[in-house]
């Protein structure tokens, strides 16, 4: 329990980091600031993305399985993969260095993204990558409260580096003092690695190519897990670039502000897919038991979202107000949509775990790969005449072909169904958002604050009636004051 108690404080703390950062651009820089930081932000997470070739996620099934035979076996693949991820980091970014310098037009969606400004940001692809894997060698060694403090410790080198750089210099400055603080913290993880855990990059029997020629299965998936998450890293980046290009800088800051709202919405439910329902999936049980822990997963998770997405998607200008600042009220109206794109890609992303649990790799990787493509090609084509929404409206059709080609494939192919009370649930968060939108208006301030509360206050109270009955016992049961036995006088 105190692990777990830790591990939730410093997550929490990460995030209180990350807010902290956003904040800081948002006030120090204007919505252009944060337009040019968020669109630099996704392309760095992108070139990390492809040049990785998804080393880090596999590097913790690798090192995991090393560290229960031995803590040789351990050390090399630490060793292994750090030489591996080092060599294609620098190479990711060299390659990524030298096309801006010679086609600098290739990313001139804006006068201000000059070609030293993202020279300066893109030489923080290597530390973001090894700050990635040294984090996954501290969960592979059970050492789970280490792991999440480092991740506090990289969100908090890049708070610091905004507090610095936005008073000192601007952009070009935030990422020069990240890179200083983000090195140096990696010297210290590696430092504290060999003193404490006895593990140096010095010892290596064998090479990481050699351990995963041995097993050709898990190749497969870590191409297949390679090419998805390529695939979304553009596709995030895409619609960042389309108003960017189209729209200008404050257009593109108002937008990074109410989709950063939105992904953070889902990042949490996605990490409870991840660490709770993926574990389960991969266990030796029969498919009837999966498919049952699924649908109560689902259900869960829904309820979960729609207690925390119906409040901020009506009270959208008091959200932005309170995470960046008042200036960024206009952009009111996109978050609803954005929440609701967030939701569909929340269950698409279940599907995904239920698809790689099934070793349905090949067409897990066609139809993420085909349902982002048309998402990013929709917005490129519609920002032109419709500017943000256009973009919107195609990230969602994008979201809503790949979460059907998903159910069709698990329906299909391995006899899976979604649950009425879950397609239930969607629905009326769903119409919800909907409401949202329409009571926000055009500006965020067209309905009182009282009234949107309330109606907030009603759709959540709503989502009880979707409660499973053996939940609603469950929950009463844990409420319910326990009785205290009855005392005897006379025996007192």
């Amino acid at each position: 329990m105190k692990t777990l108690i830790a591990i939730g404080m410093l997550q929490a703390l990460a995030i209180v980091a990350s807010v902290v950062r956003l904040k800081v651009i948002s006030i120090g820089l204007g919505p252009i600031g944060l337009g040019l930081v968020g669109t630099i932000d996704q392309l760095l997470q992108a070139v990390a993305q492809l040049s990785a070739l998804s080393l880090p996620l596999n590097a913790l099934k690798f090192m995991a399985r090393a560290h229960s035979k031995g803590h040789r076996e351990f050390n090399d693949s630490y060793a292994g993969f750090f030489r591996a991820l080092l060599l294609l980091s620098v190479a990711g970014t060299v390659v990524a260095v030298t096309v801006i310098s010679l086609r600098p037009d290739v990313l001139s969606a804006d006068r201000r993204l000059s070609t030293g400004l993202l020279v300066v940001a893109l030489l923080n692809v290597p530390t973001t990558s090894l700050g990635l894997l040294l984090t996954n060698v501290f969960a592979a060694a059970h050492r789970s409260v280490a792991a999440a403090a480092l991740q506090f410790g990289l969100a908090a080198t890049l708070a610091v580096a905004a507090v610095i750089g936005v008073t000192s210099g601007g952009i070009a400055a935030v990422y020069a003092i990240s890179l200083g603080l983000s090195v140096a913290l990696v010297l210290i993880v590696i430092a504290y690695l060999r003193r404490r855990m006895h593990l140096s990059l010095l010892e290596v029997r064998h090479s990481v190519l050699t351990e995963l020629r041995q097993h050709p299965g898990v190749v497969r998936s870590s191409v297949a897990a390679y090419v998805s998450l390529s695939a979304v890293a553009v596709a995030l980046l895409a619609p960042r670039y389309a108003v960017l290009g189209y729209q200008g800088a404050e257009q593109a800051g108002y937008f990074q502000a109410v989709l950063s709202t939105a992904l953070a919405l889902g990042a949490v439910l996605n990490a409870m897919t991840g660490q709770y329902l993926l574990p389960l999936l991969n266990r030796n049980l029969p498919l009837s038991e999966k498919f049952r822990a699924i649908d109560e997963f689902q259900i869960r998770q829904l309820l979960l979202f729609g207690l925390a997405a119906l409040p901020v998607a009506m009270l959208p200008d008091i959200v932005l107000q309170i995470l960046f600042s008042g200036r960024f009220q206009q952009a009111s109206p996109w978050l609803a949509p954005l929440i609701g794109w967030q939701l569909l890609i929340l269950q698409g992303g279940l599907m995904q775990q239920i698809l790689f649990s099934l070793d349905d790799v090949v067409m897990l990787m066609m139809l993420t790969c085909a349902g982002y493509g048309a998402a990013a090609a929709l917005g490129f084509a519609w920002v032109p005449g419709f500017g943000v929404n256009g973009v919107i409206a195609g990230l969602i059709i994008g979201a809503l072909a790949m979460l059907g080609a998903f159910y069709l494939r698990l329906r299909s192919a391995h006899g899976l169904s979604i649950s009425p009370r879950a397609l239930a649930i969607t629905a009326y968060i769903i119409v919800g958002l909907v409401i949202a939108r329409a009571l926000v208006g055009e500006t965020g301030l067209q309905y009182p604050l009282a009234a949107r509360v309330m109606t907030a206050l009603v759709l959540m109270a709503g989502l009880w009636f979707f409660v499973p009955a053996q939940e609603k016992a469950s929950l009463a049961a844990y409420l319910r004051p326990a009785r205290r036995p009855a005392v005897n006088e006379q025996s007192v």
